[in-house]
């Protein structure tokens, strides 16, 4: 059990390395989102995923759900994205 632990750990910490290191990848790129819902830490931005599934938050409006949007990647986070609104 313990070895099986280490490996998922290792696993595990591959992947978020991964994952980071695309999103980082991301900043300064211009990404068309779709716009899903509003964000759900603040109430004054929208949430929306890129093409390759990324979540990106970024200021707007209830408006602009279902719509595709540009938005310019401006910071990688943990869990998600941060964007600019480029178009609506």
């Amino acid at each position: 059990m313990a070895v099986k632990k280490e490996r998922l750990a290792h696993l595990q910490a591959t992947i978020n390395g991964q994952a980071r290191a695309i999103s980082e990848a991301m900043v300064g790129s211009v990404q068309k989102v779709l716009v899903e819902r509003k964000s759900r830490k603040r109430d004054q931005e929208m949430a929306g995923r890129t093409e390759n599934n990324r979540v990106v938050n970024f200021e707007g409006d209830t408006s602009l759900v279902g719509e595709f949007v540009a938005l310019e990647i401006t910071e990688a986070m943990p869990n998600s994205l941060r964007g600019k609104l480029l178009e609506a």
